[in-house]
């Protein structure tokens, strides 16, 4: 529900087309060079990792292959997408891969296993997420073994990586000139921009998409004048529609527990200080009225520290 709301509009379809324009290309490896997209918890990169997974399912026993001088039939997987492990071991994330591709996983020999089932799969590409687990802890220097195994795999399964994370993620490359070789220029997958009309206009298109496919009992009188409210919502989220569906939820989460018939004005302004931490923090006995109100958009009184530059003519 999520993903296809968001890909329908801009913001998100320019990079998912891009990706998935590479994620077509047939070439070999040795010409293809991996992706590395790269943006803030919550803009939405995860999403696009689920759209461009499903454009290449599985086909079972898709594939005639020779194994020993045997004939057999693999699954056919031109993508995979798995998630970096918090620990981020090579151990680990080849299991991962295994896993992924549905063969058992041996004592020995485990990385060249992996590669060879990779080309029996006819896999093409590998899309990591949390790829800024890449980097130890701290950022400052990467994990060499693992960085190292993802350039082996490159150099001879035949398969490219899409490398999904925080903006940390790209500094992996910057470690090291050869895996960035192997790589085209980072793209970002930035939070939507409330100064910048054509992002705006999406900006609220997706948040009435939203609040709708989520069932949310919004007040009608919150929708007389859109401009404003989405102002609020934008906020609350900083742009980011994972911050925006967590606001939506514990409105409703609210609504339901109070038996009330609406989302009004009143939940809002309580969904922000009991779900986000940093205005709740400003919520403490200990802060002026005035900087509760501040913290706030669904506060009485409240006004935006900046004033709007949008105003549409289409939502009047």
């Amino acid at each position: 529900m999520a993903h296809s709301i968001e890909l329908n509009h801009y913001h998100f379809k320019t990079v998912a087309d891009e990706l998935l324009f590479a994620l077509h290309d047939v070439t070999s490896a040795a010409t293809r060079r991996g992706r590395i997209l790269v943006g803030s918890s919550g803009v939405g990169k995860t999403r696009i990792c689920e759209y461009l997974t499903s454009k290449f399912p599985r086909v079972k026993d898709g594939r005639r292959i020779t194994v020993d001088g045997s004939e057999a039939v693999a699954d056919y997987i031109p993508v995979i997408y798995m998630t970096l492990d918090i620990e981020a071991r090579k151990t680990g994330f080849l299991q991962g891969l295994a896993e992924a591709i549905g063969t058992k996983t041996p004592h020995k020999r485990l990385e060249k296993h992996v590669i060879e089932s990779l080309k029996w799969c006819g896999t093409r590409w590998i899309i990591l997420d949390e790829a800024q687990r890449l980097l130890k802890v701290g950022g400052q220097s990467y994990r060499p073994g693992l960085v190292e195994t993802i350039k082996d795999i490159h150099d001879n399964s035949g398969a490219c990586f899409l490398l999904v994370g925080n903006p940390a993620a790209e500094r992996v490359l910057d470690r090291d000139a050869q895996i960035r070789r192997r790589f085209e220029d980072t793209m970002y997958l930035p939070a939507y921009d409330w100064t910048n009309d054509v992002e705006a206009s999406e900006f609220c298109s997706v948040c009435k998409s939203l609040w709708q496919a989520m069932g949310v009992h919004l007040d009608p009188a919150l929708e007389e004048d859109i401009v404003s409210f989405c102002e609020r919502l934008h906020f609350v989220s900083t742009g980011i529609l994972g911050e925006l569906i967590k606001l939506f939820s514990k409105a409703e989460q609210i609504r339901r527990f109070e038996s009330k018939n609406i989302v009004d004005n009143d939940v809002l302004y309580r969904a922000v200080n009991s779900a986000f931490a940093l205005h709740k923090r400003e919520y403490s006995n200990k802060a002026s009225p005035d900087k509760k109100d501040a913290a706030n958009p669904f506060a009485p009184g409240w006004q935006p520290r900046k004033a709007t530059p949008y105003k549409p003519d289409w939502m009047g």
